[in-house]
């Protein structure tokens, strides 16, 4: 697998700084035509028009769709999706992380996962979990939009130091709630900071999410056998 030391960090962030997931397992995107999905009040995500996108992959266990950017390498954990750019660095990205997973399952040093019931509330567990990551971190003006019928907030954000990583980075966030059980935290991210040339991409991608119910996954099901 092309687990790279950014990939990693990422992944590091939204399943285990973030919530708690497990389980890996890898598909590749194979190119097709472009579909975007089309986004509602109160705004529209950022004109994708020169973004081509594969078709649909579920994840089912968290309970959401995506499509990827053609020609990008797909790579999923239980309840996180990283995205890699065939440009990218072995080292240093760009990645795109999406995550759906429970509230309930915040795991964020000084966040009760019971006071996270809004929106304002998961981005400001967002932000403390990013800050507890790097030293000097800048989240710019936050703004709206729908995307299938939840409403996101998404902002740049750039920052010196992030994990082990000692150089300048920049990239995107977009944090939603899904549901009153779950949350939506999809995270991109390059060093140095010029390299992150990707906002069409993941507004893109973030655009085309769906969310439906959750599957049961098989480890809960044996756990729960008699």
């Amino acid at each position: 697998m092309r687990w790279q030391r950014l990939c990693l960090l990422l992944l590091m962030i939204t399943t285990i700084g973030l919530f708690s997931s497990a389980c890996v397992t890898r598909r590749a995107a194979t190119p097709q035509g472009t579909e975007t999905s089309e986004a509602s009040t109160p705004a529209e995500p950022t004109p994708t028009e020169g973004v081509a996108l594969d078709d649909e992959q579920e994840v089912a266990v968290a309970g959401y769709a995506f499509q990827p950017p053609a020609g990008w390498t797909v790579e999923t954990q239980q309840h996180a999706t990283v995205l890699i750019p065939p440009d990218a660095d072995s080292t240093t990205g760009p990645a795109i992380v999406i995550t759906v997973d429970l509230l309930e399952q915040l795991n964020i040093e000084g966040v009760d996962p019971d006071e996270v019931t809004t929106l304002d509330a998961l981005v400001e567990a967002v932000d403390i979990s990013l800050n507890q990551e790097t030293t000097e971190i800048t989240i710019e003006s936050l703004s709206e939009t729908t995307v299938d019928e939840i409403v996101v907030a998404t902002a740049p954000f750039e920052g010196i130091g992030f994990g082990d990583i000692e150089d300048v980075f920049r990239g995107r966030m977009a944090v939603g709630m899904v549901d009153d059980t779950r949350g939506l935290v999809m995270l991109g991210l390059a060093t140095p900071a010029d390299t992150w040339q990707h906002d069409e991409a993941f507004d893109a991608v973030l655009g085309s999410l769906r969310f439906f119910e959750a599957t049961q996954s098989t480890e809960d099901e044996d756990t729960e056998s008699p």
